[in-house]
């Protein structure tokens, strides 16, 4: 339906979802014929247009070859990304993507640039955690992570004990739970580890896991090859807890 001031609801819509993940590729249904709207749609990037009635056995196939090349797209633009503070905007939207490629579903969503309450602080990525079981119930319960806050550092160097004690802090609100993510380009440094050690065996116990872009490389391959990249994330944690 038409809104107020003569645009469509689903432009508003699509626009919206193209500010912040601009390479997913979008799938429109509709029964709308107009021209001016059907031109409009033509022109953006990885979108496809079905009108109603279609087939959808159809739109079935043309979904699955989108997610097989989103794979190495995800792949080459994460490579294709370079290092250091006057990239990291690039960096921030193409994890976000990777993480809703990897997780959505069967999480249902990832809200980015999320702001608190008071507008003091922004979280570059929250991951809605309302698994019902597997690796993301088990995290649920083990870490009441109903949210899952994941933090993009796209520095030259391996992460330290800042950026550990960052989400550290943020983990202390009872809204997010004590589990998060923190992705950066190279495995993070000793301290960093050390950081992370201190954090899990203290009251309550808190639990970052890292992932570089070697790990995230294999996660959007074990997706796309009808996996589970959650398993990797497991593999991560075992790996850790056996190490203490």
């Amino acid at each position: 339906a038409a809104t107020a001031n003569g645009r469509y609801t689903g432009m508003q819509i699509f626009a919206s979802l193209r500010s912040q993940l601009p390479y997913v590729p979008v799938f429109v249904t509709t029964v709308i014929r107009d021209s001016h709207i059907l031109e409009w749609l033509s022109k953006q990037t990885n979108c496809q247009v079905f009108l109603k009635p279609f087939d959808i056995s159809m739109l079935v196939r043309e979904i699955e070859r989108a997610f097989q090349r989103l794979a190495p797209l995800l792949i080459r633009r994460l490579g294709d990304c370079p290092s250091g503070w006057g990239h990291f905007r690039q960096y921030e939207l193409v994890c976000a993507e990777i993480l809703e490629f990897l997780f959505v579903p069967p999480l249902p969503d990832i809200v980015t640039q999320c702001r608190t309450q008071e507008g003091h602080e922004i979280r570059d990525a929250v991951l809605l955690n309302y698994g019902a079981s597997g690796f993301w119930a088990d995290i649920s319960s083990e870490f009441d992570a109903r949210n899952i806050p994941c933090e993009f550092k796209n520095l030259r160097e391996g992460i330290g004990t800042r950026e550990v004690q960052q989400l550290r802090i943020r983990l202390d609100k009872p809204s997010l739970g004590r589990f998060g993510l923190v992705l950066s380009r190279i495995p993070p440094s000793k301290a960093a580890v050390i950081e992370q050690r201190n954090a899990y065996l203290a009251s309550p116990r808190k639990l970052s896991l890292f992932l570089d872009d070697e790990v995230l490389i294999e996660m959007v391959k074990t997706k796309s090859q009808g996996g589970h990249p959650e398993l990797i994330l497991q593999r991560l944690k075992t790996t850790f807890e056996l190490g203490l």
